[in-house]
This record gives structure tokens, sequence and C-alpha cells, in this order.
């Protein structure tokens, strides 16, 4: 399973430029590593800060996923969070 989390402007461009301590990473960091999960950049090498928001979490099983989404949700440094749907065949 994926999922999908878009993080405040602020957060995430610190952590796309590796600029100083975001305010709300220590606790974003803190349930990543509760998790042992990692986020990626949805559209890495994107300039356009909508786009640079978008970060993924991939190889979690549909229950664990649950529990992640729930727990991201609950960070001040997170707008969203959720489960990719599967894609459907065409």
């Amino acid at each position: 399973m994926e999922i999908v989390v878009r993080l405040r402007f602020e957060v995430a461009h610190r952590l796309h430029h590796a600029v100083g301590d975001a305010t709300g990473a220590a606790e974003l960091n803190a349930v990543l590593n509760r998790f042992g999960v990692e986020l990626k950049p949805q559209h890495p090498g994107a300039s356009d800060p909508a786009l640079q928001s978008y970060f993924t979490i991939s190889g979690v099983s549909s229950d664990q996923a649950e529990h992640i989404v729930s727990a991201l949700r609950e960070l001040e440094a997170v707008e969203a969070a959720y489960v990719q749907p599967p894609v459907s065949p065409a």
C-alpha cells in the first residue's frame, strides 16, 4: 500500500532543501521512526511549491497504513494524509 502525505509548505520546503529544523519536523520524524517508514517526495525535482508539499510512504500493509495515516493526521505539520486507492483497470 502507498500513503500520500501533504505537508505544510514551510515543512516541505525545509525537508527538500535541508534548511534548519522545520517546526513540526520533530513530531513528524517521531511518527515515521515509530512505524519504521520513510517519506519520499512524490514529485522529486519539482519547482512548484504545491507539488513539493506532496510525499509518499510505500510498502506498508493495509493495517499498518491506517495506523500511520491516523497518527500523521494528528500532526500540525501535516495538511492531509490518506491511503492511495488501488489503480482500477481501464
